[in-house]
């Protein structure tokens, strides 16, 4: 589907039909939660400091025989949602 398409669909709906999408896609998925929450209140640290710690645990796990996972893959997911979230 289309911007435009989405939008036009949009435009036919009431404001409380708006709301009531927009609560069941922030109830049901976490990114679009996340989303909301960070717009709402920005807090630049705090999600620095939660994607700083997903990398972190990445490449220097807590534990007594763990090892290194290297999965830079992860890092750059978590790098790259935080940038989303930035936008």
């Amino acid at each position: 589907m289309s911007k435009s398409t989405l939008k036009q669909h949009l435009q036919t709906l009431s404001k409380v039909q708006l709301i009531e999408q927009m609560l069941s896609l922030y109830d049901t998925y976490k990114p679009v939660k996340e989303y909301f929450e960070y717009s709402l209140s920005p807090n630049e640290k705090e999600q620095f400091e939660k994607y700083k710690a997903v990398i972190v645990n990445e490449f220097y796990p807590k534990g007594k025989y763990s090892e290194p996972k290297t999965a830079l893959r992860i890092s750059a997911n978590s790098i790259r949602h935080k940038n989303q979230l930035a936008i």
